[in-house]
């Protein structure tokens, strides 16, 4: 009989890793993102958007505002932003200035006598119109015929590069508060393991630092469900190494039930609940078997502890 602290620590730093990592990947990405880089990489806003996300624009013209977006606490404004697609062709989005800090902007745009001749190359972020209600009726008076069925599908705003790399960060600690608990609990389990295991050998030397003494020195091993008796104590050896002690213990049962979300199982727990006189519970967990398997497992510890502890409700 054998138990392997690593592989619970592992895969658990593993997953840590695999959002710390995507978490980085993110930060990298979005701090990366300027006109110029878009530019470079061909993603510059079209004259028939398809996709949301960040883009390069070529702008020559701003008018309004068109439109008002009346809010629970304070409106916004559509404008309708003339610009020039990767070939030179003009066509017109809607813009929605969301944030006060770009109605500045915006007013420069507007002012600026040759925009025209000299476009600016600002970063747009193009966003589907369907969260928006009436958006249609609100600005299809606004842009030409031929362009209504693709421009009114989707409507911009406008985007700097601290903003970019702030939604960057945002991403990153996402990330980072989900690998948190996979790197928090998979070296916490560890270490809580270490120091069970250390005091289980303390307790019982003549096991010289070694499990595999256990059934020669009279122990009950049930490996399917990775549980064993040894003397005073009743031992979990699945996912953590873990100890109760019988000698105080009035009542043991089974206890087992999953969680699930959107009927997927999520969480699952399967284990033996170890009542003591002074109210303490103590919890180990058991791999899970058939039922078949389980049972007969529960069964053979039942009466071992029967025999050992009949004093203990089972």
């Amino acid at each position: 009989m054998k138990y392997n602290p690593y592989p619970r620590l592992l895969t658990r730093l593993f997953f840590g890793s695999v959002f710390l990592i995507l978490g980085l990947i993110s930060l990298l990405s979005y701090r990366n993102v300027t006109t110029k880089s878009l530019r470079d990489k061909g993603e510059i806003l079209s004259s028939k958007v398809t996709n949301t996300g960040d883009y390069a624009i070529q702008i020559t013209d701003v008018s309004g505002p068109e439109a008002e977006l009346k809010g629970k606490d304070y409106s916004t404004f559509f404008y309708t932003v003339t610009y020039k697609d990767e070939s030179g062709k003009e066509s017109k989005i809607g813009l929605h200035a969301d944030d006060s800090d770009f109605y500045d902007l915006i007013d420069e745009l507007r002012n600026t006598q040759d925009l025209k001749e000299n476009p600016k190359w600002l970063i747009a972020n193009a966003n589907n119109s369907s969260k928006i209600k009436n958006y249609s009726e609100m600005m299809a008076s606004k842009l030409s015929d031929d362009e209504k069925s693709a421009q009114l599908d989707y409507y911009i705003t406008l985007e700097d590069t601290d903003s970019i790399r702030y939604r960057g960060q945002i991403v990153f600690f996402l990330f980072f508060f989900l690998g948190m608990p996979f790197f928090l609990t998979g070296v916490k389990g560890y270490l809580s393991s270490q120091k069970e295991l250390k005091e289980f050998y303390n307790l019982y030397p003549e096991l010289h630092g070694s499990l595999e003494q256990i059934q020669i020195l009279g122990g009950q091993n049930e490996a399917d469900i990775r549980i064993f008796l040894y003397k005073n104590h009743l031992v979990s050896y699945h996912s953590t190494f873990k100890i109760s002690n019988l000698e105080d213990a009035k009542k043991i049962y089974h206890s087992k039930f999953t969680t699930s979300f959107l009927f997927i199982p999520i969480i699952r727990k399967n284990q033996l609940c170890i009542v003591h006189t002074n109210g303490k519970e103590d919890k180990l967990p058991m791999k899970r078997a058939s039922a078949s398997k389980t049972e007969l497992a529960l069964t053979q510890v039942d009466h071992y502890i029967s025999e050992k502890f009949p004093n203990i409700q089972l």
